[in-house]
């Protein structure tokens, strides 16, 4: 068995360094935190409801068209490939709750339209 190193002792300097350190890093937490609880509860049901709103009134859109649709709705904060994921985690939620579904066409060409119960 090794013996553990000895702890070394926290003198009150470092302490008060340490725990204005934690303090920094709990606000920037609980910002961001906000932040994200905020934009979950408003902005991703924005998108959905935009999204939903045009394909009830098209019928049904191709993934750049959806892509071309929501990019600009994401925050800002967000970069190209966090808005792409956060675009087909919102594809892939409605899908697997049944709401759209996802056809293919000739080719890579997809379109994703409602299910007829939600037209």
């Amino acid at each position: 068995m090794s013996a553990s190193p000895p702890a070394l002792p926290v003198t009150g300097l470092l302490r008060s360094v340490c725990m204005a350190k934690l303090h920094i890093y709990l606000h920037l937490a609980n910002i961001f935190g906000v932040w994200v609880k905020k934009w979950v509860k408003t902005g991703a049901k924005k998108c959905v409801a935009l999204l939903l709103d045009s394909m009830k009134d098209h019928g049904s859109l191709t993934k750049p068209e959806i892509v071309n649709l929501l990019w600009n709705v994401l925050p800002d904060q967000l970069n190209d490939k966090r808005r792409e994921y956060k675009i087909n985690n919102i594809l892939r939620k409605l899908r697997l709750e049944g709401l759209i579904c996802n056809t293919t066409l000739a080719g890579n060409k997809s379109t994703w339209a409602l299910v007829n119960n939600q037209k």
